[in-house]
């Protein structure tokens, strides 16, 4: 007898359950079809801003130090060849002197031409090689030691908010730069923007 009064009161619950999860899937769809597609084409303008680290091997054979960093305002400037692909000149880079109490100024960063493949609306990949440059001034120098190599780019951007032509989201880059003297692995992530 119990049983009998329980099966109406989970069917109805069961239907109400489905009702709504119908009705929202329903304004879901509504909402997809009034709102304009994303359009990638033409210029594209990125930034980025967030933190990182530097990890820094000397080749001499001295101990290496890893050392957080702010990343630096990252910047990247191109065009689309189809809206899945662009070409880009990409800037990366990581101050870290200011959190190295040896240093007054460190900063390693990396420019150079970059491919960015967009695998969704929402998520995109960059890789790219280019000038790599560490900058580096100990406290108790006047001197400041540049050193410029080989450097690397590669990063994943992910756009929750994506609209037709603009993406704000959060990034990951990583940038090995290898110099006459120095190993450097620069990774960081924060918040990205970018104009489509």
């Amino acid at each position: 007898m119990r049983t009998m009064k329980i099966l109406p009161v989970a069917l109805l619950t069961c239907f109400a359950f489905l009702s709504l999860r119908h009705a929202r899937a329903e304004k879901a769809v509504s909402r997809e079809a009034t709102e304009e597609p994303i359009v990638r084409r033409g210029f594209t303008l990125g930034l980025s801003v967030g933190a990182g680290a530097t990890f820094l091997s000397p080749k001499n054979g001295a101990n290496s130090k890893n050392d957080g960093g702010l990343g630096g305002i990252n910047l990247s400037i191109g065009g689309f060849l189809n809206p899945d692909l662009a070409l880009l000149l990409k800037v990366t880079g990581v101050n870290y002197g200011a959190f190295d109490s040896e240093l007054s100024t460190g900063i390693a960063a990396v420019v150079g031409p970059a491919v960015e493949y967009w695998l969704s609306d929402h998520f995109n990949l960059v890789g790219g090689v280019g000038l790599g440059v560490l900058t580096m001034e100990p406290k108790l120098s006047a001197t400041t030691l540049t050193e410029y190599g080989f450097g690397g780019m590669a990063g994943i951007n992910y756009f929750p908010w994506a609209l037709r032509h603009h993406g704000l989201g959060f990034f990951a880059d990583v940038s090995p730069i290898a110099t006459s003297n120095f190993f450097v692995l620069t990774y960081q992530a924060g918040f990205s923007w970018q104009y489509y």
